[in-house]
């Protein structure tokens, strides 16, 4: 096969800098980039450009991308979190293989898969507990890949964990205080938890506002040992959302409850994105739970990306139902 140049950059009259074909000349006939491969010679990368560029290959389902969807993806408004062909390993085992999501703006985006699939390994790497072997993760279109878990928290990354951390002795407002104060570098931890700081009349209104969105305002001077389970959950929402996120990581925040306490967490996670523009990055088992409130979802498989796309598609896949959903529901 030929190779199809492309005219106006000849890295061999006008050598590249750094590696990049910056020559503005005019294509020579002398130039081997212009003239026919011969056989057994290694083939250009103007060549392999040009042969890949009429198709854009993507995994989910085998179908492929058109140069027209790619277009249209590029001009679309930079998305708020970015992770590209993540890949982690563990002592030469992958745990995560060339992962790829993405969050937008006010969007509630799910992420499932079995156990082991890697669930919580790509959020460590999204939030730098973590650093991805390979692969790049931008948030707010900057590459954050050498940022500490703390400077991500300041950009407006925000994370729960699966287990819950509360501290006995301290009101569900309290326990938003301490977020609080955090956010704004008011004081330190140790004070904090000993109460020998008094909050301000604007982060009481703060708390109570955040708490009021949870639906327990009610339960603000109530000791945090006393509440159930399920609102023990959302004091923990609430201490994430008191820092402002842009964006919330929330891994597995239903475990544990029961239908009805489900069913008001997935209220509270659609109320936060409504009303504060937050955006949510939810791992979670419970299939009903991810229906209601994702927009978008991605599902993982042994650290790789299955399927990815609108939740209710998604959901109704053969292959997703094999690898995951049928060992759910069975």
């Amino acid at each position: 096969m030929g190779v199809h140049p492309v005219r106006g950059r000849c890295p061999h009259l006008c050598p590249p800098s750094r590696g990049s074909c910056r020559g503005q000349h005019a294509l020579q006939p002398r130039c081997h980039t212009a003239a026919p491969r011969a056989p057994g010679t290694r083939r250009h990368h103007h060549a392999a450009a040009a042969e890949q560029a009429p198709v854009l290959r993507r995994r989910y389902r085998g179908h492929e991308d058109t140069r027209a969807d790619h277009d249209r993806r590029r001009d679309r408004a930079v998305s708020l979190l970015e992770a590209v062909s993540v890949t982690r390993t563990f002592a030469g085992i992958a745990a995560l293989h060339d992962v790829s999501l993405e969050v937008g703006e006010a969007e509630v985006v799910g992420l499932i898969g079995p156990n082991g699939a890697g669930k919580t390994t790509l959020f460590n790497c999204i939030y730098g507990e973590l650093r991805p072997s390979r692969g790049v993760v931008r948030f707010r279109g900057r590459n954050i890949g050498s940022l500490p878990p703390e400077r991500r928290a300041r950009l407006g990354l925000g994370r729960t964990f699966q287990r819950i951390e509360l501290f006995p002795g301290m009101t569900v407002r309290e326990h938003l205080l301490v977020a609080e104060r955090s956010r704004n570098g008011r004081g330190g931890l140790l004070r904090d938890l000993l109460n020998k700081g008094l909050p301000t009349p604007d982060e009481r209104v703060r708390a109570d506002r955040v708490l009021g969105l949870l639906g327990i305002g009610d339960q603000a001077d109530r000791p945090i040992e006393s509440t159930s389970l399920g609102h023990s959950r959302l004091v923990e929402l609430g201490r994430a959302l008191m820092m402002e996120p842009r964006l919330l990581l929330l891994d597995e925040p239903s475990s544990g409850l029961d239908s009805n306490e489900r069913t008001m967490l997935g209220d509270v996670f659609r109320s936060a994105c409504n009303e504060s523009g937050t955006s949510i990055l939810l791992v979670e088992h419970d299939v009903e739970m991810v229906s209601r409130v994702t927009s978008r979802l991605y599902v993982l498989d042994s650290g790789s990306v299955i399927a990815f796309g609108d939740t209710s598609e998604v959901l109704a896949d053969p292959l997703v139902r094999r690898a995951y959903i049928g060992d759910v529901l069975a």
